[in-house]
């Protein structure tokens, strides 16, 4: 029986190249400057590859290189230029986080999720200036606590369509970090619909921490128009998902491998009867309770307690119908994450920024082996079955960025089960000094008196002092010896 995963991505992969090969072939705002621009040298630092990018050369003394500026305000003053260079007047816009989007904002200056002193610092921004401005005027902020980052990017006359993408992923001039590591993904993507001269927002997860970044290492953001398509798939596959604003319904894209969506509403109904629905279903906006009841499929998790924010991804068996989302690329603007890359006037993080929460070093290893003994027969055939641990085996799985170990409420843990979709958690220290260790007595055939449950990761929980909840999974190894 052929993996019903590959069978999926293969049914999505077909999707996919017709839908491009038609976007291509039809598209009526297709920009040759875009297509230009992706063949292109990402390192190039001329004139001319500067006009068909967003960058710009930041001069020293420039006020977008100010690190502390403060983005708490709810007006943003930008300027932005159109292909020809002029340089608009200063344009007062309203902060995306003081709208009356749901997932963002609640219009409520008390429940904004977007305080420095909730974890949040500003990487770097481009607002331009009175002589000098991007076309699409942009800020990225990244919280430390929880390792997502939000890219704001406002819509100019440049960007045609009404729905956008924003992608995110790493320039492959040096070594990539261990960012991703947690999604399973090389580039993560979100997709708003978004009137002129508002800001298109997309939030992404950033959980890995690498205690080794390259100096040079820099993000690659993608900013394009979206073409939406009806699409339906079904099979075994992972879902992570990303919080964005503005998303209708009909909005909502589905990629290979990814859903982007506004998932608090739509959790219960990517199940088609199976346990899943079933668990979600009856599970209320609370992230406690989903890292306790739902550990089984969810993969990576960040919530806050301010606000109905997230990133997660799932892991299961679904039914999609939604939307897939082809994209002409438009802008592109490279950040380095070290504040002291060799910038040459390019962007880079304005501060010191602690990248990611938690990684682990090694696969946790689970050991098992099986005794015969008598009675023995063709019919029932039986075997004593011992799943153990080695002391000590978690104590250098687990890796948290010490620049926020000192401001964790608590570091819980506990087994994830194949076909069990809760987890108990006990706290660390007690869950590194327990040794695993299960016997019982099975029929070779499964249909006998005993069973034992073979864990498939070991769930990490964190939890800050505000309510704010990182959950990840590591994985298991099963060894017989």
């Amino acid at each position: 029986m052929k993996n019903p995963v590959r069978r999926t991505k293969h049914f999505l992969g077909i999707c996919l190249i017709a839908f491009v090969t038609f976007l291509f072939n039809s598209c009526e705002y297709s920009d040759p400057a875009s297509e230009i621009e992706e063949q292109l040298d990402p390192n190039d630092n001329t004139t001319e590859h500067r006009k068909r990018t967003n960058a710009r050369i930041v001069h020293p003394g420039d006020p977008n290189l100010d690190p502390n500026w403060n983005w708490e305000g709810s007006e943003w003053i930008v300027y932005f230029s159109n292909d020809a260079g002029f340089v608009s007047q200063p344009i007062p816009t309203e902060s995306p986080f003081y709208n009356n989007d749901p997932i963002f904002s609640h219009a409520d200056p008390s429940q904004i999720d977007i305080r420095a002193a909730d974890g949040w610092m500003l990487v770097a921004r481009d607002f331009g200036t009175a002589t000098a401005a991007p076309k699409n005027p942009w800020i990225m902020l990244y919280n430390r606590y929880r390792g997502l980052m939000r890219v704001c990017v406002l819509k100019t006359a440049i960007l045609l369509s009404s729905h956008q993408s924003i992608s995110l992923s790493f320039d492959n001039s040096v070594a990539a970090p261990d960012a991703f590591v947690f999604t399973d993904v090389t580039k993560q993507i979100a997709t708003a619909e978004t009137g002129d001269q508002q800001w298109i927002v997309g939030e992404f997860n950033l959980q890995g921490y690498d205690p080794v970044i390259n100096r040079q290492a820099r993000f690659r953001i993608e900013v394009m128009d979206a073409v939406n398509y009806d699409i339906k798939g079904n099979g075994d596959i992972s879902l992570s998902g990303k919080a964005q604003p503005n998303v209708k319904p009909l909005g909502t894209i589905y990629e290979v491998g990814s859903i982007a969506s506004k998932l608090w509403d739509k959790l219960p109904d990517l199940g088609k009867g199976s346990v899943f629905k079933v668990v979600l279903g009856a599970l209320k906006k609370n992230p406690f309770a989903i890292t306790a009841g739902a550990a089984g499929i969810i993969k990576s998790f960040t919530s806050s307690g301010k606000s109905p924010s997230y990133n997660i991804s799932l892991e299961g068996t679904f039914s999609l119908t939604g939307t897939m989302t082809l994209s002409s690329p438009r802008r592109t603007i490279s950040v380095y994450l070290d504040n002291t890359a060799n910038n040459s006037g390019q962007y880079k993080a304005l501060n010191d920024i602690p990248w990611g929460v938690m990684n682990y070093n090694e696969i946790v290893k689970v050991y098992y082996r099986r005794t015969s003994f008598p009675p023995f027969s063709e019919d029932s055939p039986m075997f004593e079955l011992h799943m153990y641990t080695n002391n000590g085996f978690f104590n250098n799985v687990l890796s948290i960025n010490p620049a926020i170990q000192n401001e964790i409420a608590s570091i819980r843990a506990g087994w994830v089960y194949r076909n069990v979709n809760t987890t108990q958690f006990t706290s660390l220290s007690s869950f590194q000094n327990t040794r695993m260790s299960q016997e019982a007595t099975v029929f070779w055939d499964g249909t006998g008196v005993g069973t034992i449950e073979f864990p498939s990761h070991v769930a990490i929980r964190l939890e800050y002092p505000n309510g704010d909840v990182v959950f990840n999974k590591i994985p298991v190894e099963i060894i017989e010896i």
